[in-house]
């Protein structure tokens, strides 16, 4: 699951989001098909909040049922 979420780069630190130390709280239920985690970044109002959300969901997706499994992630910022 790390080495999906890796994909996710933050743009100011050119550094992934796992590197950063953004990603808190990982859990994953293989047999629901489920992961949860928190996106906890730098700053609240973080301008890019929005779209590590979606590129993190995304890439999990993928990790999960091939791009149709559940996943709570991205919660945060």
């Amino acid at each position: 699951m790390l080495a999906q979420l890796r994909n996710v780069i933050d743009p100011d630190f050119g550094e992934d989001i796992v590197a950063c130390g953004f990603i808190k709280d990982l859990a994953v239920d293989e047999a629901a098909g489920a992961v949860a985690f928190t996106l906890e970044l730098t700053t609240p109002a973080c301008p890019v909040k929005e779209m590590f959300q979606r590129q993190s969901t995304e890439f999990v997706k993928v990790c999960v049922c091939g791009g149709g499994g559940r996943e709570g992630g991205g919660g945060g910022g």
